[in-house]
């Protein structure tokens, strides 16, 4: 079909003959009318939205230039503004939802509120809700509505709609969601902020501690942002060793649980050392323990398919913390029921943290492969341990010096110097007869994982 020329069309608009315009010839009319008379130019802004109220695709695009116009003055035109106000209700009556966030976006003070309002009630945020719409996400009033919406989210403090802000804060530039975390670790308490597990790990992937974004926070938000980390990672930590507890009291050997609960006391004091944990499990642990309370993100099971019978290799349960620097993975019971501190790389971090099908062996031949080292958990191994986690830079949560509960009772522990644990020379023969034979355990246990491949 041939396209008539200007001339043409603008006798048809001005007869009102709409129905025999095309879309490509609606558009040449849109292009060509600011040559027109004010008067024509009128008729013209009324004819053109009375089409969009027939033509979906043309409204769409009739939509678009008009929001983008109001977001740019030097750009609008006064009579296709003009004109949409009187068949706005036309508009609204066909496509309500389009047409509320176009009045969000033309609108007064106010709009960017509106506008706000709608994306938390869809939850998704401003630019998700204005491109839905097929509407230009990057106008003025977008922008606008993302500090109101983090200021309703901090005020309605709904757990339910962390998944929401996490969406908003994704949209925002690096500056942007430094501002909106200070605002969060400032306004939010930690009890509230833990009932929030999607929007702690959107704020520790971005910022948490070993991010270079980290650095850019405010000194203090950081020590809040690493004391909330810590706090988090312990509680599921002790959530676990309560759960085993309770679970298999009568049931696994006294020396197993007694030393679970030394292990729980002991990580007591690094609790602002950790920056994550990942739980690794039997896939008895499935059946016989209630994981609801822990975070499923932090819970995974181990495949216990390479063991084969009359294996050294045992089940047992994994603790993995993810400190700064270096990463620690305790081995709760079986033959070794080692510590290993291995540095945090990113090949490490990716295997102990992402790998979806661990295996006990598998996990004890990274730890041969890299540079780390095991602790054993003998006769005062609280006094080694804590030693190594010092010399490694790793030191207990309370700066100065304190009382440490270790079995027998409270010992003294000094700042910078370590724990001044037992020196009753029975004692540490003691631990040296049982190291020899946790070390020469341990070596056959790493020697059939290394066999396993």
């Amino acid at each position: 079909t041939r396209i008539r020329n200007v001339k043409e069309l603008r006798t048809l608009v001005l007869n009102g003959s709409l129905d025999s315009i095309q879309l490509g010839e609606w558009l040449l009319v849109l292009r060509d009318r600011h040559t027109w008379s004010p008067d024509e130019a009128t008729h013209t802004a009324r004819a053109i939205w009375e089409w969009c109220t027939e033509n979906p695709a043309f409204r769409a695009l009739m939509l678009l230039r008009l929001t983008r116009e109001v977001d740019d003055p030097g750009k609008l035109d006064p009579a296709l503004c003009e004109a949409f106000r009187g068949i706005r209700a036309q508009l609204a009556s066909i496509e309500p939802d389009t047409i509320a966030v176009v009045d969000c976006l033309i609108g007064g003070d106010g709009s960017d509120a509106r506008l706000a309002n709608l994306a938390r009630a869809r939850g998704i945020s401003p630019r998700a809700l204005v491109s839905a719409y097929r509407l230009n996400p990057d106008l003025r009033k977008v922008r606008a509505a993302y500090p109101l919406c983090l200021t309703k989210f901090l005020k309605s403090r709904q757990p339910g709609e962390a998944p929401w802000m996490v969406q908003c804060l994704e949209d925002l530039g690096p500056m942007e969601r430094r501002e909106a975390v200070h605002r969060i670790l400032r306004e939010l308490p930690p009890t509230l902020i833990d009932g929030m597990p999607p929007l702690i790990r959107w704020i520790k992937e971005f910022c948490g501690p070993g991010r270079e974004e980290n650095l850019a926070l405010d000194p203090q938000m950081r020590k809040v942002l690493r004391d909330l980390l810590g706090a988090l990672t312990y509680r599921d930590f002790q959530r676990l060793v309560d759960k085993l507890l309770t679970q298999y009291q009568g049931i696994w050997p006294d020396p197993e649980l007694n030393q679970i609960k030394r292990r729980c006391a002991f990580w007591s004091n690094y609790q602002d050392s950790f920056l994550d944990l990942r739980i690794l499990l039997p896939p008895k642990a499935r059946e016989d323990l209630d994981l609801e309370d822990l975070d499923p993100n932090s819970v995974a099971f181990l495949d216990e398919s390479d063991i084969r019978p009359g294996d050294r290799t045992q089940s047992t349960e994994i603790c993995i913390f993810e400190g700064i620097t270096h990463i620690i993975i305790e081995f709760f019971r079986g033959r070794g029921s080692e510590t290993a501190i291995l540095p945090a790389t990113s090949a490490t971090r990716e295997f102990l943290f992402r790998e979806e099908s661990l295996t006990v062996k598998r996990i004890r031949r990274h730890i041969a492969a890299t540079t780390g080292e095991k602790l054993d958990h003998t006769v005062l191994w609280q006094g080694i341990h804590e030693e190594r986690l010092r010399h490694l830079g790793i030191i207990p949560s309370i700066r100065g010096n304190f009382q440490w509960d270790l079995p027998g009772g409270w010992w003294p522990y000094v700042h910078g110097k370590g724990i001044k644990t037992s020196s009753n020379p029975d004692k540490i023969a003691d631990r040296e007869r049982s190291l020899r034979t946790w070390q020469w355990v341990l070596q056959q246990l790493y020697e059939e994982a290394r066999l396993a491949k």
